[in-house]
């Protein structure tokens, strides 16, 4: 695995903003990069899929001209990235009641009114520390007790599933197009004691049940969910929710007008770092 890591200062939120847009245009996807902050800087960890995606990148950063962007190339084992990751990854709490606590940590909050759920990964990409995961876990959160079906798109480590189950999801559906990902979704439905009705690595494209859900989580790349909107909508039962994120600032304009629809209406929008949410129900 090859890791790319730049840094830039913490007031420079322009650059950050721009070097986002950059890595978004060059096809990487939201939940392959990875912030932290330390001291007076942010950190930014992308993971190309391929070697030739990586040389990709690094030549439109370096041609972004964007000053004040450090960039080093890193080689990664499976171990090496496994031991990096879970080194960064602490227990937080995703919602207000509800707290993410990753295997092997010990948890010194002793506020006994949180919900703890429990997450392992081999992966970076789900552990609910990105914007867009948070975002989609506060929707699922605000309608708990609405919603039976619940279908997760994208599912990764399986932590919005989680999240729904802690909400009153009965029927649980997961899916993901990453074999990895289902395998460790798995695992992590393992550890909180749920049972899905269906797991499966698949592209949503080829993904067609026989029926509606309650609730839709669909944590996609903007371009995605405009090529899916009528496949979105369809498999909502009527007075169902869907909430959508990974939509980029520079992309919520034209996916809000894209999505204007008397089949479908707006109930909330949030914005964390330059990212967007929304929460939407199908018209009865």
């Amino acid at each position: 695995m090859i890791e790319l890591r730049l840094s830039l200062r913490k007031n420079n939120s322009g650059a950050l903003e721009l070097l986002n847009s950059v890595l978004l245009n060059c096809g990487v996807k939201q939940e392959r990069i990875v912030e932290k902050k330390h001291k007076n800087r942010i950190y930014l960890s992308v993971f190309p899929e391929t070697t030739k995606q990586a040389v990709s990148l690094q030549r439109k950063i370096s041609l972004s001209g964007l000053k004040g962007i450090y960039l080093k190339k890193i080689l990664l084992k499976d171990s090496d990235w496994k031991t990096r990751w879970k080194k960064y990854f602490k227990p937080f709490n995703i919602t207000r009641n509800i707290r993410v606590i990753p295997l092997g940590r010990r948890d010194f909050d002793k506020n006994k009114t949180l919900k703890r759920i429990h997450i392992d990964t081999v992966v970076a990409f789900g552990t609910g520390t990105h914007p867009t995961t948070k975002m989609v876990a506060q929707f699922i959160t605000s309608k708990k007790g609405k919603f039976f079906s619940f279908l997760d798109i994208g599912t990764g480590s399986g932590i919005l599933s989680v999240v729904a189950s802690c909400c009153g999801a009965g029927e649980i559906f997961a899916i993901d197009f990453d074999e990895q990902a289902i395998k460790t979704a798995k695992n992590n439905f393992f550890l909180n004691c749920i049972e899905p009705d269906y797991i499966k690595a698949i592209d949503f494209g080829n993904f067609n049940p026989k029926r509606k859900f309650d609730f839709i989580a669909a944590n996609l790349l903007t371009d995605d969910l405009l090529r899916f909107k009528t496949k979105l909508v369809a498999l909502l039962n009527p007075g169902g929710y869907l909430a959508v994120s990974g939509i980029h600032k520079d992309n919520y304009k034209r996916f809000r007008e894209y999505f204007k629809s008397r089949q479908i209406l707006f109930l909330n929008v949030n914005k964390i770092k330059g990212w967007y949410a929304c929460l939407l129900r199908k018209e009865k």
